[in-house]
């Protein structure tokens, strides 16, 4: 039976722990499979998904591994996938060998693919896959010798290419046959000093955020035309005490970023909007058992709510979203799930544009897999609206 708590309880309880908020509701999920290990892989059986997966519209991407082998992967719920790109698969020259993380913008898929001595970036669109660049081609200096895992905008692609015989590397962006570099080793960076290296960027439109670092400090950048930055190591850690010693790359929505910052002595979830930060979660909030002692580094967000993943009496974990106003949980460990009960959860929950949160999870019969989390539209308007406490969660289920 699915419990369910009283407004005026549900109130109550508001009242304690956000004392400005007037009113109070439940968030209820509806949760459903993408892939799992029972699922028919190429040959054998899956054993592993990769914890990095992206979201579009319902549809999500990500890497499976079964055997020595690996795929890529996209699936909405219902637990029915369709492989993308799998080892083995004929490449534009040979077969495929391995793929990094894919990304998805829109229909399209983006993803890194190796096959022989080569890598390339692939989109994929229904089916119809495009190369958009590959080690050899040519580069500022020389010509690329590898790259990090791609994310995309429709066909508009943002990578970090290491080109120079593997002694330099930049962020770039590909549309069509054009590609613009945004930044690239010994491009002035963080402190004064020269950029040494960069992580993976993310692209929303015409929009790209990225991590930039020198031999003493790192920043978060956003790009539209202009660089701005977002943060810098050695900033005050706004809400926190004492200044940022680290920063974790960010997330994207349109002019909208998240991340994770890390003081000498506590940690938060972070959104920086219009040129300004906000404290969205931190070390030491409640979580729905004790208090939350640490946050994974990957955030995502979709318009301004954020997704990201705390963690609370010792290993456990739970998907969290923040809009600014109050925080929700998608799902933790020690909730029932297909039939089973969650025992971990991944470092990643992705929410998309229409709210919907995917994650990994293995449960206690040994299963392991990827599912969707999908807001009633209640949880949907309270969550878009703001100033409702979503407090507690009812939760639907299917396989």
């Amino acid at each position: 039976m699915q419990k369910q708590f009283s407004r005026s309880a549900a109130l109550g309880l508001a009242t304690v722990l956000v004392s400005t908020l007037s009113a109070s509701s439940h968030a209820v999920w509806t949760y459903s499979s993408v892939i799992d290990t029972t699922a028919a892989a190429p040959s054998g059986s899956f054993s592993s998904f990769g914890s990095v997966i992206q979201m579009s519209n319902g549809v999500v991407v990500g890497t499976a591994t079964y055997g020595a082998n690996s795929l890529v992967y996209r699936g909405t719920g219902g637990g029915t996938y369709q492989s993308v790109a799998k080892a083995g698969d004929a490449a534009p020259s040979g077969t495929f060998s391995s793929f990094g993380s894919p990304g998805i913008g829109g229909t399209t898929i983006s993803y890194r693919g190796v096959y022989g001595a080569t890598t390339s970036l692939f989109l994929d669109n229904g089916g119809t896959r495009t190369t958009v660049i590959s080690t050899g081609d040519a580069a500022p200096v020389g010509t690329f010798t590898n790259f990090g895992n791609s994310r995309n905008s429709g066909n508009t692609v943002v990578f970090n290419g290491t080109y120079n015989s593997g002694n330099d590397s930049g962020i770039f962006v590909k549309n069509g046959g054009t590609l613009t570099t945004l930044n690239k080793t010994g491009d002035t960076g963080p402190g004064g000093g020269v950029f040494s290296g960069f992580g993976l960027p993310v692209i929303s439109g015409s929009n790209v955020a990225y991590q930039g670092f020198t031999a003493t400090s790192r920043a978060n950048y956003f790009w539209n035309g202009t660089r701005q930055t977002i943060v810098t190591v050695g900033d005050a850690a706004v809400g926190l005490t004492g200044n940022f010693t680290d920063v974790l790359q960010p997330a994207l929505s349109g002019s909208t970023a998240a991340f994770l910052g890390l003081t000498a002595t506590s940690r938060g979830i972070y959104r920086w909007q219009g040129g300004a930060l906000t404290l969205l979660a931190k070390v030491g909030d409640p979580a729905s058992t004790g208090t939350f002692t640490d946050f994974s580094s990957n955030v995502s967000i979709s318009g301004n709510i954020v997704a990201y993943t705390g963690v609370f009496n010792g290993t456990n974990r739970a998907v969290m979203l923040h809009n600014g106003s109050f925080a929700s949980e998608v799902i933790k460990t020690g909730d029932s799930l297909f039939g089973s009960t969650v025992t971990a959860l991944g470092t990643t929950g992705f929410i998309d544009q229409n709210q919907a949160v995917a994650f990994t999870y293995t449960l206690a019969d040994g299963r392991l897999g990827v599912a969707v989390a999908v807001p009633e539209p209640g949880t949907m308007l309270a969550l878009g609206l703001g100033g409702l406490a979503l407090i507690r969660r009812r939760k639907a289920r299917k396989n």
